[in-house]
């Protein structure tokens, strides 16, 4: 079985205290999620990262997804934290 190459995209993750809980910002693509903790968090973000990635969940029909924002690229405000996320893989 061939082993294909997941794109790897940077992802704000900035807490918000209105909902106590993490909301998730993509800089390349035009979609948020959120989670309670951390992990959870990061885990929206990579299922979210699939469903643009692998099922084609666009914003508008004429959008194409862009090549990743280099790490150092990035513009996060100080208490961001900003991490590399990679699709989320269901085998089944």
């Amino acid at each position: 079985m061939e082993q294909k190459t997941l794109p790897v995209y940077p992802a704000i993750f900035r807490w918000d205290k209105d909902y106590q809980g993490y909301e998730v910002i993509f800089p390349d693509i035009p979609f948020r999620t959120c989670g309670k903790t951390l992990e959870l968090a990061f885990l929206m973000a990579c299922d979210l990262l699939r469903l643009v990635l692998e099922e084609h969940v666009v914003p508008m029909p004429e959008w194409t997804v862009p090549d990743p924002t280099p790490f150092f690229e990035v513009e996060a405000e100080e208490t961001d934290l900003v991490l590399l996320v990679r699709p989320a893989i269901y085998e089944g």
